[in-house]
């Protein structure tokens, strides 16, 4: 019997209530002969894009040998694949694989019912309201991934203009399609438009909107096989995808004019 003392504490409740939450999703994915952390792995190439494995345990916080082992069970069932990073040959990506993508769909499907399972007693109204109010607390206890380009937590007014240094700033929780035009028009001024990465000012000097849609923090950098490099941008709606901004040529803070992919890949390499 839990203690009636304790039901007054929100962090027990999160812990008992996660606790039972993961049981039921563990169970579920036993049923596929896959664990947590297969489906993790998946989840997280399929949101960012092809990822090095040194990334993919930094991002988990995953012990970097347990992590080739979850790559390499989902090799071998056709999930994923290891290739050679076109832009960096020095580099290998795992890949999520078609098969994999259309396995991750019907994966996410089936045990979607746990969701159910475990918030039976909440309308649909007030399931909204707490995975939104979950992911708010999320967002403060989790620290910002290495890969992205703003400085957490200074979000400025950056597209009413004006003649500072700041109104040159790109605010990513604006809309791709703003940024891509705000890109475009700042182009010819001083400032243009500018970000921050690695804690060094960086020049956008030319910019457009993705092709796909991605999920995660305004920010965030990901690297696409078919688009390059993409920024995440605009508002997190329940995890839903929207459009980033794909980055082309950049200006670092020593003056060199380069392709974002040649930036960023001598950065993390």
């Amino acid at each position: 019997m839990t203690p009636p003392s304790v039901l007054n504490l929100n962090a027990y409740l999160m812990y008992a209530i996660g606790k039972a939450a993961r049981r039921r999703l563990t169970e579920r994915l036993a049923a596929h002969n896959l664990r947590l952390w297969h489906l993790t792995v998946m989840a997280l190439v399929a949101d960012l894009g092809p990822q090095m494995k040194t990334v993919l345990a930094a991002r988990l916080d995953m012990n970097s040998s347990d992590l080739v082992k979850i790559v390499n069970d989902l090799v071998k069932t056709g999930h994923v694949d290891c290739a050679r990073d076109p832009a960096n040959r020095r580099r290998v990506l795992v890949r999520l694989t078609p098969e994999g993508r259309t396995y991750l769909a019907q994966l996410n499907a089936d045990i979607a019912s746990t969701d159910d399972d475990v918030l039976a007693p909440l309308s649909e109204q007030e399931r909204e309201t707490l995975a939104s109010l979950l992911r708010r607390v999320h967002r403060h206890l989790e620290p910002s991934p290495a890969g992205v380009v703003h400085e957490p937590p200074r979000y400025v007014e950056v597209l009413s203009g004006g003649g500072s240094d700041e109104d040159g700033r790109i605010d990513w929780t604006r809309r791709a399609e703003d940024i891509a035009r705000f890109v475009e028009t700042r182009r010819p001024l001083n400032p243009v438009a500018f970000t921050h990465h690695a804690g060094r000012r960086l020049d956008v000097l030319t910019a457009t909107v993705s092709r796909g849609l991605y999920s995660g923090e305004p920010g965030l950098v990901l690297h696409q096989e078919d688009e390059g490099v993409v920024v995440v941008a605009g508002a997190d709606h329940g995890g839903s995808g929207r459009p980033g901004v794909v980055l082309h040529r950049v200006r670092t803070e020593e003056g060199g004019e380069v392709r974002a992919e040649e930036y960023l890949a001598a950065g993390e390499a």
